[in-house]
């Protein structure tokens, strides 16, 4: 029970139907670009979603060696940092909270593509060529990760068992 708990932790995570909102906007003269809302799939995503993010940065004219700004440093806003910082730019993070007070700090940290729900109408051509994209991605950077000092990644065996006895689940997921 809770009496016996050592600490409770929960995080909101901006859940959006469409899926992550990744798009260009041009307000007062500058390059915007949203990158927001993997409802529960923004570690799985992250490095897929924040290449997308820098491509947007990318034709909005901003070039490398240029200074750009990223608000958030949970998950999202920390790879979408990193990827821009490999490609050049100087990345100023602006944050109200550093982790471990980010909701991202509250998450798994796993590998779950798949963790997020998608209704019938959602499940268009497109969004799952695009989900499917930024998944690849994301795994690609995080095999990338494997083996390193301190191990930020490593491989996981994880086991679930359905409930209709109809198939059994045997994920093996890094995070």
């Amino acid at each position: 029970g809770t009496d016996r708990s050592a600490a409770l932790a929960t995080g909101i995570r901006p859940f959006r139907a469409a899926g992550p909102r990744i798009e260009l906007e041009r307000r007062f003269g500058k390059a915007l670009v949203h990158h927001y809302g993997h409802g529960g799939s923004g570690w799985s995503l992250s490095w897929g979603s924040a290449q997308r993010a820098l491509a947007l940065v990318q034709t909005s004219g901003v070039r490398p060696g240029e200074r750009i700004a990223v608000i958030g440093c949970g998950a999202i806003g920390l790879t979408t940092a990193r990827t821009a910082q490999q490609a050049g730019y100087r990345v100023r993070l602006y944050a109200k909270d550093r982790p471990p007070r980010v909701h991202s700090s509250a998450a798994t940290g796993l590998w779950t593509p798949d963790s997020r729900i998608v209704t019938a109408e959602q499940a268009s051509p497109a969004w799952i060529d695009t989900w499917e994209a930024m998944a690849r991605a994301s795994f690609k950077v995080h095999q990338s990760y494997l083996g390193l000092p301190s191990g930020p990644v490593e491989w996981h065996d994880g086991y679930v068992v359905s409930v209709s006895y109809t198939h059994l689940t045997l994920p093996t997921t890094p995070y």
